[in-house]
């Protein structure tokens, strides 16, 4: 199964696997993609967003987007987090039902978290040069750089691309060169 189509089942409720602390996996079905990872961007994000009055925000790659509206951080949402100067956002994310029409305008700040090393290699030349489409200002993206705690049902690991940090600035900096961008690689 392609793995465009194994994110999209994902999101209908597909069942995926989580490794445990004792090496087993726990089947989980939903909760996959919720935007708790935002919290590694956070403090960049607020920055900009608090520095850019007017502030229209893409989150590229969203997921399920939970965490703009429910309330994770200190009783915030993310959104409520950022604040006024956050003058809108937009959630994108192909493989998810509710989020997957691509915006038609351009954006001052985009996030890619917790996105990059889900996609095969190959394809990831025309994602960033997507991201950047939709970007007129700058770009925050956030690197894990290790195996994910997800596998799909089938075993394969969900971060299907990992690199060392040198080779992930040098491949997004290849496909988006003309934008301020803050790259993140977290553990």
């Amino acid at each position: 199964m392609l793995i465009a189509n194994k994110y999209k089942t994902l999101h209908e409720g597909g069942r995926y696997k989580v490794l445990q602390p004792d090496g087993s996996f726990k089947i989980k079905s939903t909760g996959y993609g919720n935007g708790g990872g935002l919290k590694n961007i956070l403090k960049n994000v607020k920055e900009f967003v608090d520095k850019n009055p007017g502030t229209l925000l893409l989150d590229y790659g969203c997921g399920s987007a939970e965490a703009w509206h429910k309330k994770i951080l200190n009783d915030m949402s993310f959104a409520e987090h950022l604040g006024e100067n956050l003058i809108g956002f937009y959630r994108y994310d192909p493989y998810h039902p509710k989020y997957n029409k691509r915006p038609d305008i351009k954006f001052n700040l985009t996030i890619v978290n917790d996105v990059i090393e889900h996609i095969p290699l190959e394809e990831i030349p025309g994602v960033l040069k997507d991201i950047a489409s939709l970007t007129s200002g700058r770009i925050i993206i956030s690197i894990p750089q290790r195996p994910s705690y997800a596998y799909f049902i089938d075993g394969e690991n969900m971060h299907c691309t990992l690199m060392p940090k040198d080779e992930w600035e040098k491949l997004i900096r290849k496909y988006i060169p003309n934008h301020v961008i803050t790259i993140i690689h977290t553990i």
